[in-house]
């Protein structure tokens, strides 16, 4: 009964104009009874890994998938999508509040920045360090003062959560080679470091 209470019931709106309409069962408590295309299934929740909420009719192989901002309805046994982008009353309302608040956000303010390592990188540093994960931020080698560790050339993802497709890349650019000696004293003015042009021997008579 747990997961029964979960379920959210009534019409929901799907794509390309279908609809689907989830009600309780009368006749089996803790089930639901869920008519699309005039076909109706007899369905229980069952227990899943992600929090998704599922309905399942083992008998036609059918199952109700639900998430906070839409559900579908799936065959099973052909591993195919009945129908999708189904939203209840309660679905809509969580996506308007996301869009409200994806609305306030500042301009290039990232909701939940997520750095990602490069996998070219993270292959060298698991060469490198047979015992350390591939998956630590480029900088850690940097922070423990191992200057090695940090690629010359390193691109930092950051991913928004919020909005995957708003992806932003900069790269660390490698740092600039030293100037040599004589260069440095000339720019800071030591003339001392600058060879003072051979006086000519007097002529002869």
């Amino acid at each position: 009964m747990r997961l029964a209470e979960l379920v959210q019931t009534g019409r929901a709106e799907c794509e390309f104009q279908q609809s689907i309409v989830v009600e309780p069962d009368s006749r089996q408590p803790g089930a639901f009874r869920v008519s699309f295309q005039r076909k109706t299934y007899r369905m229980v929740p069952e227990e899943t890994s992600t929090g998704a909420v599922r309905l399942y009719d083992a008998d036609a192989g059918v199952a109700w998938l639900q998430i906070p901002m839409k559900s579908m309805l799936m065959n099973t046994r052909a591993g195919q999508r009945m129908v999708d982008a189904c939203t209840s009353p309660t679905q809509r309302m969580v996506q308007a509040e996301a869009q409200a608040a994806e609305r306030m956000r500042p301009a290039g303010q990232l909701a939940t920045p997520v750095l990602l390592v490069d996998p070219a990188t993270a292959a060298a540093q698991a060469a490198a360090a047979p015992g350390q994960a591939a998956s630590e931020p480029i900088a850690a080698g940097a922070a423990g003062g191992d200057a090695s560790a940090t690629p010359a050339q390193a691109p930092a993802v950051a991913v928004d959560t919020a909005n995957p497709a708003a992806v932003s890349t900069a790269a660390t650019q490698p740092a600039a080679a030293p100037a040599s000696p004589a260069a440095s004293s000339a720019l800071s003015g030591d003339v001392a470091a600058v060879p003072d042009k051979p006086s000519e021997a007097p002529p002869r008579n």
